[in-house]
């Protein structure tokens, strides 16, 4: 539901990381697959997402029970692996977890 709500934010930012001149003319999968990478790089979704863990981090609320993911299939060739240094950036906070569980 993001993506409709920053369009122009997206386009701006695939033409500049990802040089995509038109984003309407690029398979849907792929459209995804490179959006959900904006926030990693410094644009305008890396600021977007920001100002969300901002406002969820302010907010006092607990955040609403949200269901699993559908399974990826294999990825792509186009692919690259993503490094743990660049889920430790802010953008990323509490949604990744390096450390063991703790047991109760």
């Amino acid at each position: 539901m993001w993506v409709g709500d920053h369009l122009a934010d997206i386009e701006s930012d695939m033409s500049v990381f990802h040089r995509v001149d038109d984003i309407w003319q690029m398979p849907p999968a792929r459209f995804f697959m490179l959006a959900h990478r904006l926030p990693a790089y410094r644009g305008a979704m890396r600021e977007v997402a920001l100002a969300h863990h901002r406002d969820r981090d302010a907010d006092p609320r607990p955040a609403a029970a949200q269901t699993a993911p559908a399974a990826r299939s294999a990825p792509a060739s186009s692919d690259r692996p993503v490094t743990k240094a660049a889920l430790h950036d802010p953008a990323f906070k509490g949604i990744f977890s390096f450390s063991a569980p703790q047991e109760s």
